[in-house]
């Protein structure tokens, strides 16, 4: 796995040189195409420098351990062997989960819908804290939300939503969200301290690229009719 990981570094750094390459730079599809292939790449690189950066502790203070006399150097090289050995051990726990097979859609842009379903106006109330919820989570994470469209009730409930979220690898995370929501607890609309159960339906659909479509004309069929009154 690990070799998988160096020849994953050696491509990415590969493409960063394309990056200033003056003919990439000219063709702006490419270019484009470059970019995404590095960001996809980009956790397991980080991973292979922490892993480098590491193992050269790692050899440094073992190194120190077989040719120091000095008891103080020594009881330091343990201390940067120690500590080492035990980052190493963490990253390379991690070094599968980075090389797991990607889902081709994670790093696209998403359109989250948010649906109230069993509850009545506490759905909608419940709706709209979600939104306000994914709105504020996607701030905090640098992404770009964009309020499309949503329809709020007489007491600011939610009857529907519509938000585009754009920014890096924003359907990575947030595809899980797409599903049925459920709250139980006392709503503001209930008068004698009940518990209700509600809940929301969100879906989290990813952006999908701009496609040109030509249609023919012999696909074409047009009928025309005329009012037989004034």
């Amino acid at each position: 796995m690990l070799d998988k990981l160096t020849q994953i570094a050696t491509t990415y750094e590969s493409l960063q040189a394309q990056m200033y390459d003056p003919v990439v730079s000219a063709n702006i599809e490419k270019l484009i195409e470059i970019n995404r292939q590095i960001i996809q790449l980009k956790d397991a690189y980080e991973l292979y420098l922490k892993i480098k950066s590491a193992t050269n502790q790692y050899n440094e203070a073992k190194e120190l351990l077989y040719s120091e006399k000095d008891a103080d150097m020594l009881e330091l090289a343990q201390a940067q062997y120690d500590e080492a050995e035990t980052t190493l051990e963490e990253l390379n726990g991690q070094v599968q989960i980075v090389l797991l097979p990607k889902d081709p859609n994670d790093d696209r842009n998403i359109f989250l819908e948010i649906r109230p379903g069993a509850g009545g106006d506490e759905s909608g109330l419940f709706g709209a804290e979600l939104l306000r919820m994914y709105l504020r989570y996607a701030e905090r994470q640098n992404r770009k939300p964009e309020l499309i469209e949503h329809d709020l009730n007489d007491i600011g409930g939610l009857k529907f939503a519509m938000v585009k979220i754009a920014g890096e690898k924003v359907y990575s995370k947030l595809k899980f969200e797409s599903g049925v929501h459920r709250v139980q607890r006392i709503p503001e609309t209930e008068s004698q301290g009940r518990i209700h159960t509600s809940t929301i339906t969100v879906a989290v659909m990813p952006e999908i690229d701009d496609v040109e479509i030509e249609i023919s004309a012999n696909d074409l069929e047009i009928d025309t009719f005329a009012a037989s009154s004034a």
